[in-house]
């Protein structure tokens, strides 16, 4: 959609800075005249805006500006961890799903971005944050509506530091945005817990955090990730 806009454009036709030294100049000669009630005043006053407005020498200035949408950004994780059990169907639906929802907005551009799979994917784990950079390369801060992310998204365990060392509900691993996915071992999916952090309620009681579900307790200590500190322990 193209939009007409209109502007007004000022070419002087002097210096700035003498322009503005004869305005003050006229402008005292005027309040003189005007204290001293001399006839013309008035007159005066008007002749020299008018000659202010030609030594400005303004002109309308006509415009088409190009509508632009906001963009809304889907970042699609598929990274190795996405391929066990349902996931990667699960991924698809969510997909289809999110595109239509986005698409009731009409003043809204998708764009979907996908990411954190290839060959080298073992070694590197998923990096949907650089897939997100160099696909915004091109979009101005203030055309991004938002980010939603399709990923298999935390890991919750707990382990035997859980209520000593560590948050007694256990931590988290986000394998997509940190780079905690080391890849599959077979069926296996592969964890880097030195990327391992506690939940936003050890900062902030404000928020609610669930427990590791059972399946994710482990019995031996990792001792790696992040610790509490020596005062809440």
């Amino acid at each position: 959609m193209i939009r007409d806009a209109y502007s007004v454009a000022l070419d002087p036709l002097l210096p700035w800075w003498l322009i503005a030294g004869l305005v003050v100049v006229f402008l005292t000669l005027v309040g003189y005249a005007l204290l001293r009630r001399a006839r013309g005043a008035l007159l005066r006053l008007l002749a020299g805006a008018a000659l202010t407005a030609i030594l400005l020498n303004p002109s309308l200035v006509e415009e088409q500006r190009a509508y632009q949408k906001d963009i809304a950004v889907v970042l699609v994780d598929r990274s190795p961890s996405q391929a066990l059990g349902t996931r990667s169907q699960e991924t698809n639906d969510a997909l289809v799903e999110v595109r239509r929802q986005l698409a009731l907005f009409p003043d809204l551009e998708v764009r979907v971005f996908e990411g954190g799979g290839g060959p080298d994917a073992a070694e590197k784990g998923t990096e949907l944050m650089g897939v997100l950079q160099r696909g915004l390369a091109d979009v101005p801060l203030r055309r991004l509506a938002g980010v939603i992310t399709i990923s298999d998204g935390q890991v919750h365990a707990y382990d035997a530091t859980s209520g000593r060392e560590t948050y007694g509900g256990g931590r988290y691993l986000w394998d997509s945005a940190k780079g905690a996915d080391l890849g599959m071992n077979g069926d296996a999916l592969v964890l880097d817990f030195n990327y391992a952090y506690h939940p936003s309620c050890v900062q902030d009681s404000i928020w609610s955090c669930p427990l590791a579900p059972q399946e994710n307790w482990l019995p031996v200590p990792i001792d790696a990730g992040e610790r509490m500190p020596e005062s809440r322990r």
